[in-house]
């Protein structure tokens, strides 16, 4: 639902705000899923409602970072889209590594309360530093040169 209206999203609040408000959303399923997923199966009531949250956390977090790279100048738009892809794989890679680490340190549902906390601690972390910087008003600029001197020369 958010993916889908992410142009209308980011036409009336710009890229950023929703982007910190799907980093926090993904806190708030963590969360949800700390208070209320215990040993015993209760899907509807325990689980549903933070995949809801993490629903729309992805689709308030992608959506703005794929625009983002459409944006960019068409000598620049394949570097950017590969960055873009390079850095969630590298991050998907690495952020399951850390949680599966993680899941196998406790017994039973105790190791999905540190997973649970792992992601509110990332996920944190992330909606902390968007929001720094809009409202510090940084942005990272790349500078590629135009021309790359050929090895002939």
């Amino acid at each position: 639902m958010f993916a889908v209206n992410a142009g209308w999203i980011r036409s009336r609040f710009g890229r950023t705000l929703p982007a910190v408000a799907g980093t926090l959303l993904m806190v708030v399923a963590a969360g949800y899923w700390a208070l209320f997923t215990r040993s015993a199966p209760d899907y509807p009531v325990a689980f549903l409602p933070g995949l809801i949250a993490g629903g729309m956390s992805a689709g308030l977090t992608q959506a703005p970072l794929f625009a983002a790279a459409g944006t960019l100048a068409p000598d620049r738009a394949a570097t950017g889209s590969a960055v873009l892809t390079m850095a969630r794989q590298v991050g998907s890679a690495i952020g399951v590594a850390i949680l599966v680490t993680i899941l196998a340190s406790g017994h039973g549902i105790s190791g999905y309360q540190h997973g649970f906390d792992f992601i509110i601690i990332v996920m944190t972390a992330c909606g902390v530093t968007n929001a720094a910087g809009t409202f510090l008003g940084r942005t990272a600029r790349v500078s590629w040169p135009k021309s790359r001197p050929s090895a002939a020369h």
